[in-house]
């Protein structure tokens, strides 16, 4: 089998064949954003959507206003317009209070976020709201503790007492005694940092399998025409996530262009970014 046809499938490029029909055509091509869903990594969650706290599953649909909070012991992470990924911490409760595409905005009760905003899908800026604090981002990766702000990649917006400060990359904002002060992440600080990271590298890895379950039949008829195996997928997707394959040479040599097909592209060039960080 020609490698090139094994890669395809696994980023995501999902081969029409001739005998489907115009109908089938327009479903394989077309790709909803997924508005919001909840990832658990560890532990328990639970969601109130208006009716009071119950027991969450992994991979449950989220909507506006719903909360969302970790148990003891617990971690998860909350997946908004496939574009911002919300880690939280054990005892961590959120609020989804703003879903639209020009600005996400989500209030942080009690607890640690980790907050990575990818503008993949074309969502202008993100908003973390704690009781005292507001940091805002247009693309970047960082942490929303209740007395800390800090900044893992590029910079954060934060606001407090009505005024703004700017934390560039590597610094904290720190609140004690009703004043904020910025500081140095420390070598603990960047720990956290990085073990978050690789957690965000999980939801991506997620988003992207969605991609590919939103075309089944036609995923499913590939892997049984060229017998590709969940191990061979597997693989193939580690070498891409490390950066082993061109990924614009790839869709350049695809036979179909499908909406699908450059958002798997993306969330691996993600991927690929965040693990270059981490090394």
């Amino acid at each position: 089998m020609a490698k090139n046809l094994i890669i395809y499938i696994i980023i995501g490029i999902i081969v029409i064949l001739l005998s489907i029909g115009g109908f089938a055509y327009v479903t394989a091509t077309g790709s909803p954003t997924t508005k919001a869903f909840l990832n658990i990594f560890k532990g328990q969650a639970q969601v109130d959507q208006g009716n009071g706290y119950a027991p969450a599953t992994n991979g449950q649909n989220l909507a506006l206003n719903d909360h969302v909070k970790t148990l003891p012991e617990s971690e998860a992470a909350v997946v908004l317009q496939e574009s911002v990924i919300i880690n939280l911490e054990p005892e961590t409760e959120v609020y989804i209070k703003d879903l639209s595409e020009k600005h996400i905005k989500v209030s942080q009760n009690t607890g640690t976020t980790w907050n990575k905003f990818t503008g993949l899908t074309g969502v202008e800026e993100l908003s973390i709201e704690t009781p005292t604090t507001v940091a805002t981002v247009r693309g970047t990766f960082f942490g929303v503790k209740m007395n800390e702000i800090l900044a893992g990649e590029s910079n954060v917006e934060v606001a407090y007492q009505g005024e703004k400060y700017n934390l560039k990359e590597g610094q904290k904002a720190v609140i004690k005694d009703g004043k904020l002060t910025t500081e140095d992440l420390t070598a603990e600080d960047w720990a956290e940092v990085k073990a978050q990271m690789q957690k965000t590298i999980e939801s991506l890895k997620i988003l992207r399998m969605k991609e590919v379950e939103k075309h089944p039949i036609l995923a499913q008829q590939m892997k049984s025409r060229y017998q590709i195996t969940d191990e061979m997928i597997k693989e193939q997707l580690d070498k891409a996530d490390k950066g082993e394959y061109d990924l614009n040479e790839i869709i350049q040599k695809s036979p179909v262009k499908i909406k699908s097909v450059y958002k798997i592209k993306e969330f691996t060039e993600k991927i690929i970014e965040i693990n270059k960080k981490l090394q």
